[in-house]
């Protein structure tokens, strides 16, 4: 390799650090989720920033923090649903975040109580054998555990009574290995999500997923993203450019 393309190929590194470093300050998100969102589902190359959306945030935890929608929320008008079921956090929900949110927590079946774990922040959730807070893999913890009783209600209750849109934008969903139990009764022949992000889904839910018409599009460590098939000619998978804020200088 020649000085000159030597020297190319590190400006070209460095700008990819500088690149990285300034998506992080601008989404907030975790894995690169909502980045990914504008960017390469909504083609920001091509077509801007997508304003006025709107999203499902399944769950937002305190609404701030590595969270998949606030920006969405606070830069570029969307709408939307917040489910969180843990007390602990709804004070900072009120104070940060402008669209609904809804306590109850979400299962396959309405109108039952189920236990849920809110000690130990984001990663509480329904205690069950099917999920993170079960005996199997938490129960040296469930004995000591801050547990409550939540009622249960379902995506498709929530979405009639809160006038969902047909087609939505975006779906966050992230709940301690409760996701299958959230979707496998949801009416898919009702609802379509352009984009579903999901943390650690289970092998049945990607079967159940592709069989309706769901297709992975990325892989962001345990995260998986998911548009639907009416949508995938619309993705930009290698985009040039890239939306990002770049930080304050420190003075």
């Amino acid at each position: 390799m020649n000085g000159k393309n030597k020297h190319k190929t590190m400006k070209q590194s460095d700008n990819n650090i500088l690149l990285k470093k300034h998506l992080r300050f601008t989404y907030g998100d975790q894995k690169g989720q909502v980045e990914y969102l504008i960017n390469n589902v909504f083609n920001y190359e091509l077509n801007g920033l997508k304003k006025n959306g709107y999203f499902i945030d399944l769950a937002c935890a305190d609404g701030v923090k590595i969270n998949n929608t606030l920006f969405l929320e606070k830069y570029l008008d969307w709408t939307g649903l917040l489910f969180e079921s843990n007390p602990y956090f709804y004070e900072s929900i009120n104070k940060n975040r402008t669209s609904t949110h809804i306590p109850e927590c979400i299962y396959d079946v309405a109108g039952e109580e189920v236990e849920f774990r809110i000690d130990n922040g984001m990663l509480g959730g329904i205690v069950s054998n099917e999920t993170d807070n079960s005996l199997r893999t938490r129960g040296e913890e469930l004995k000591y555990a801050e547990i409550i009783k939540v009622k249960t209600t379902t995506l498709e209750v929530e979405f009639e009574k809160n006038d969902v849109p047909k087609i939505i934008d975006y779906m966050s969903l992230d709940i301690e290995g409760a996701e299958y139990i959230a979707l496998r009764n949801f009416p898919f022949n009702l609802y379509k999500f352009r984009c579903i992000s999901i943390e650690r889904p289970t092998k049945e839910l990607d079967l159940f997923l592709d069989k309706n018409e769901y297709r992975q599009v990325k892989h962001l460590k345990n995260d998986v993203i998911y548009v639907h098939k009416d949508y995938l000619t619309q993705v930009n998978h290698e985009p040039l450019l890239k939306f990002a804020f770049t930080p304050r200088k420190k003075w």
